[in-house]
């Protein structure tokens, strides 16, 4: 290949040309027989293709290299303050292409990662060279919901934000939510009644929470809590009494069990007020 360049190296405008349109072919036809292949998962899908894009990128930069090589070994003088000048002008793009280097050797994330970098929390579903895109997640009683808008984010955040990579929540969580109580309210019997709740609605999952749970103790090497339900007691500042549940469920079913469970100590706190006034 880099023969075919050199011959062509008299006419570097021709060659260059000649050789990105080559590329352009082959991620037109890399493109066009993952698309065909309707069996493969669809993060995988974006992940090579991304993959190729890069790929195919460093190739075309490294070949256009070699092609003007020539033409700028005559400019060798100049091109040093050219250089500087450069540097200053595009620090912006330099610090993109160093977060994208610092993301590809450390594999700090990946096509199809949930993550969260400042206020921004998405799935990967694309980077490049200069950007990372992002299927915006909501927060808090929302944060297992896509909100429809992409995100661009320049890789220059990578080196000054602190990321948080979701990988291993992305299907398993430990899901938590709070229930507020009156002191007066009997705290055990109420208590009780919801974690026996909470234990049918989850025992279905059990089975593969566990294998799911060893998973990620295996790849992450951290050892993780084998109770799947529990519950904490804390105080508010006017002695109202908050019961906090965490039980370790698939994505999917969360938000449904942490609803029906409030829907349920909705009804045991109306219940008990009946029976104080009647």
């Amino acid at each position: 290949m880099f023969e075919l360049i050199e011959q062509l190296s008299g006419n570097q405008i021709m060659a260059s040309l000649i050789f990105m349109a080559a590329m352009l072919a082959v991620r037109f036809i890399s493109n066009s027989w993952l698309n065909s292949r309707s069996k493969m998962e669809v993060e995988d899908r974006r992940r090579i293709k991304s993959n190729i894009k890069n790929g195919l990128f460093l190739v075309v930069l490294i070949a256009l290299i070699f092609i003007w090589a020539p033409a700028l070994r005559t400019f060798a003088l100049s091109l040093t303050a050219f250089a500087v000048a450069i540097i200053l002008a595009t620090k912006e793009l330099i610090l993109c292409i160093s977060g994208y280097i610092l993301k590809s050797t450390s594999g700090l994330i990946r096509v199809g990662d949930w993550i969260e970098i400042g206020d921004l929390r998405g799935e990967v579903v694309d980077q490049n060279i200069m950007t990372t895109s992002l299927e915006e997640l909501g927060h808090g009683h929302k944060k297992y919901e896509y909100s429809g808008r992409t995100v661009l984010v320049p890789n220059s955040l990578f080196l000054s934000t602190t990321v948080k990579n979701e990988r291993f929540n992305k299907r398993y969580t430990y899901h938590n939510f709070n229930i507020v109580l009156h002191p007066e309210i009997p705290l055990g019997p109420i208590r009780d009644k919801l974690l026996g709740i909470l234990t049918e609605e989850t025992e279905q999952y059990a089975e593969v929470a566990k294998r799911y749970k060893a998973l990620i103790e295996k790849r992450a090497d951290i050892p993780l809590s084998d109770a799947f339900i529990d519950s904490r007691i804390s105080f508010l500042d006017d002695t109202h009494v908050r019961l906090t549940f965490i039980c370790f469920v698939p994505v999917a079913e969360a938000s449904r069990i942490e609803n029906k469970i409030k829907t349920m100590a909705s009804a045991e706190i109306a219940d008990w007020y009946a029976r104080k006034a009647g």
